[in-house]
């Protein structure tokens, strides 16, 4: 069984204290107001202002139309860009300026002379070096501000070359990342 209800002297149990009835009749007019100003936001339509307004449809289009053309700047000068590399191999003394990459895609004849530029130098046997690496190698090499030869000292070993330098040395990986292009 519940308790005995507890009621305000002078209320019936169905009705609300007086002070939050003010407070509710407040809330609704305050809220009337509000709605109003939003409606008439100096002498401007609502949507007008929302679409303006950061957040709005308009300030998004006008972000994504802004963005879409800087991203196209972006591509445009990645693809008009040469890509070289100077090298220098320090065991053979050869040195070469070779261009690996123009207009945004690969140059197959520059890869195929830095795949010989880097092989394994012991037994002449080249290799085919993954072209991402080149582009890290030329960033590097953008980013330092450098003009001279990349002097490379070790690069490619084959299989047969890692073996030999492994049973003379101990500071030899049997599951070198030498052989890896």
């Amino acid at each position: 069984m519940a308790g005995p209800r507890l009621v305000k002297p002078g209320l019936s149990a169905g009705q609300a204290a007086p002070g939050k009835v003010l407070k509710r009749r407040l809330r609704i007019r305050r809220g009337r107001q509000i709605a109003r100003n939003r409606n008439d936001v100096q002498g401007m339509n609502v949507i007008e202002s929302q679409q303006n307004a950061p957040g709005g449809f308009r300030f998004w289009t006008r972000l994504q139309a802004f963005m879409a053309a800087f991203l196209c700047m972006c591509i445009t000068d990645a693809f008009a860009e040469t890509r070289a590399l100077r090298i220098q191999h320090l065991h053979t003394g050869e040195k070469a300026e070779i261009v690996f990459k123009r207009d945004g895609r690969y140059d197959q004849a520059g890869l195929k002379k830095i795949n010989f530029m880097l092989r394994d130098w012991r037994r002449n046997e080249p290799t085919r070096m993954d072209p991402r690496l080149l582009d890290l190698v030329w960033q590097a090499y953008r980013a330092s501000g450098s003009t001279a030869y990349i002097h490379v000292v070790s690069a490619y070993r084959s299989p047969a070359t890692n073996a030999m330098l492994r049973g003379r040395s101990k500071g030899v990986a049997r599951e070198s990342q030498h052989m890896v292009g």
